[in-house]
């Protein structure tokens, strides 16, 4: 079975901090506006906290790319993948490089 995680949920509650407080709404009066320079101080300060609360980034991975399907579309390869992008979350995609770089290949062998 594959320990690979898809889900962004998942992913978001191995993350959570146990002790995330709460925080403070940047419009906390009622609704009102406040002030341009008050508002400005507000987002720095709730920036601050939300900072606080999701903790530092995570560290660079390596990426762990596994190839699950290849297609031979005949002048190149399309590759399904999957590779890490944090410690416990992983992506899908496409990989049809090759057919880019194909495509060069044979402009530049065109052009000489």
């Amino acid at each position: 079975m594959s320990e690979r995680n898809y889900s962004p949920w998942r992913w978001f509650l191995h993350n959570l901090p146990e002790d995330t407080a709460a925080l403070p709404a940047v419009l906390d009066d009622g609704g009102a506006v406040p002030a341009k320079a008050e508002l400005r101080a507000r987002i720095r300060r709730t920036r601050r906290q939300l900072e606080a609360a999701l903790g530092r980034q995570p560290e660079p991975v390596p990426l762990n790319v596994e190839v699950l399907e290849s297609t031979d579309c005949g002048t190149y390869r399309r590759d399904h993948i999957v590779y890490d992008t944090e410690r416990w979350m992983s992506v899908q995609g496409a990989d049809e490089t090759a057919a880019i770089r194909s495509r060069k290949v044979r402009l530049v062998e065109a052009m000489n």
